[in-house]
């Protein structure tokens, strides 16, 4: 920057360098990359510059708003995806959820089985304890070790 310009253009030439740049703009930086103080956009021959530096601001925000919007709705296009993706495996899991409850229904039907088959098991022994006159279902306690016995047992 010239010493020659005059700080307006000075201010209008560091706007531009900021805005180049990426950079936040306000009144501050303009003035210090510009060497003048900020106190001079007090005064009207400023003014301008002053309205051009905020419209520069809001047109930055705008834009960096614009850029998260962006990212934003790729976000949720991915996620999206990734939604529909589980929701077929779900789908494909529910699927295999019916084998699991067919699973479920034969391991019920045999333990039902073993449970009759239990039973009758108990009847017979109870039926060869009565014929050959052993008493059904005694209890019994063995002295030496104090344990309690149940079970058929002969005289």
């Amino acid at each position: 920057m010239s010493a020659k310009q005059s700080a307006v253009d000075r201010g209008y030439d560091a706007l531009e360098e900021l805005i180049a740049k990426g950079q936040k703009i306000n009144k501050n930086a303009v003035a210090k990359l510009a060497e003048f103080s900020h106190t001079n956009f007090y005064k009207e021959e400023f003014r301008e510059l002053q309205e051009a530096i905020e419209d520069a601001e809001d047109k930055r925000q705008r834009d960096l708003l614009s850029n998260e919007v962006e990212k934003l709705k790729e976000e949720v296009l991915e996620l999206k995806d990734k939604l529909k993706k589980e929701k077929a495996k779900a789908k494909k899991s529910s699927n295999d959820g019916t084998e699991l409850k067919l699973l479920l229904a034969k391991l019920t039907e045999c333990y039902r089985l073993v449970d009759e088959l239990k039973r009758d098991n108990a009847d017979l022994q109870n039926e060869i304890a009565h014929l050959s006159g052993t008493k059904e279902k005694v209890i019994r306690v063995n002295e030496q070790t104090g344990e309690v016995l149940t079970g058929i047992f002969k005289d």
